[in-house]
């Protein structure tokens, strides 16, 4: 700003916009192309800092990309869903070019003038986000079976059993049972947003040992399944009904002073070990109906990985 007076206009009129629309070059045909194009797409035609962009691609791809820190899982699906059907049912037959607004004397150019110290670190700022980013894939897989109705015929919850091959697909690439953290919706409360589960239970890292311990009994095997999976059913439900308590141990340290002594609870080794200093190296998600083709988050770690799964009747 001290380069520019007027880089101070420019700069309040993006952070006064609802949103940034980004239309980049390119036409993304799979799951993977959409994520590099949308998620890792080149930073400079994005503005990070804002709370909610739409990318729209050549061959009319679109996605958004928010910043989590203003915007809650919830809201975001709530709001996709309303801009996907706005999409899907919109009909071009009825719309003529007469009534089409011509928007190209509404927009104007939005200059920043930067000095070559400025220039010198946006260049590096791309060469750091390529480094750190480039590692990242997203890949969509469809498992053909087993589906909802396998489980159901077996009397196990579908989605509880799928979070148990996911731990147990966890345990033999990492070589050792990482901490994992499953979303719950609260969306049954007014303005409810999201609490967290995490998934290894005892039961849950009992049966993944035993399911790799070839010397243990197939029946004994199947017993440790069903009681992993009963014991993380119930205990969704529980916190899907606010019986849980990240969310509500978040909200009580969010009330402390920033001059003020957080109370014993918070200095506790059990908090710091699960909230402080928990790498979150998986984190899943289950939840459905977003109208979501693909859904990306990024990590904190770069061996982190991000899973949402849905599981349908067949498959």
């Amino acid at each position: 700003m001290r380069i520019d007076k007027g880089n101070i206009h420019s700069l309040a009129t993006i952070e006064q916009a609802a949103f940034v629309m980004c239309l980049d070059d390119g036409s993304p045909a799979d799951a993977s192309d959409r994520c590099n194009q949308f998620f890792l797409g080149d930073p400079s035609n994005r503005w990070s800092d804002k709370t909610l962009q739409f990318i729209v691609c050549e061959n009319g791809s679109s996605a958004f990309v928010c910043e989590h820190a203003m915007l809650d899982g919830m809201s975001v699906r709530q709001f996709n869903r309303f801009i996907t059907s706005a999409i899907l049912q919109y009909n071009t037959d009825s719309t003529s070019m007469e009534d089409l607004t011509d928007y190209r004397d509404l927009v104007q150019e939005i200059n920043f003038t930067l000095d070559p110290t400025i220039e010198t670190q946006v260049v590096s700022v791309l060469e750091h986000f390529h480094a750190t980013y480039a590692p990242i894939e997203l890949v969509h897989h469809k498992v053909e079976s087993p589906g909802a109705a396998f489980f159901r015929k077996h009397k196990f919850s579908a989605k509880s059993s799928y979070q148990a091959i996911i731990q147990l697909a966890c345990l033999l690439y990492y070589g050792y049972q990482p901490e994992s953290w499953e979303t719950i919706s609260m969306s049954r409360f007014h303005l409810g947003r999201v609490d967290w589960i995490q998934a290894v239970t005892p039961s849950m890292a009992q049966f993944c040992a035993a399911a790799c311990d070839t010397s243990v009994p197939l029946a004994y095997k199947r017993k440790l399944f069903f009681e992993a999976v009963n014991n993380f059913a119930n205990t969704m439900t529980q916190i899907s009904r606010g019986h849980g308590f990240k969310a509500h141990m978040h909200a009580l340290l969010a009330m402390v002073q920033e001059d003020e002594t957080p109370p014993p609870l918070f200095q506790d080794k059990a908090w710091h070990d699960t909230a402080v200093a928990s790498v979150k190296t998986v984190k899943t998600d289950c939840l459905e109906g977003a109208m979501l083709q693909e859904t990306a988050f990024l990590m904190p770690e770069p061996k982190c990985i991000f899973l949402h799964y849905e599981v349908e009747e067949e498959g």
